[in-house]
């Protein structure tokens, strides 16, 4: 719930809870010292570009961003 699709338009895609390629990242707390690795899904329209990922690691916090291409 801490990660979003964002693309031109502002439109925010989700990451799909059904979605699964047998990495899916599960719901969980990261912590600083336990490295992690997996993917995260989303179902986005295709075609739809610019899209920018956003993480937001506290609720209320700052919010960072990578520009997909």
């Amino acid at each position: 719930s801490n990660f979003q699709l964002k693309n031109g338009q502002d439109v925010l895609y989700q990451p799909n809870p059904q979605a699964d390629n047998g990495r899916r990242l599960s719901g969980g707390e990261l912590t600083d010292d336990t490295p992690v690795e997996g993917d995260l899904l989303f179902h986005i329209i295709k075609g739809d570009a610019p899209l920018t990922l956003l993480w937001q690691p506290v609720a209320g916090g700052t919010v960072y961003t990578i520009a997909l291409q």
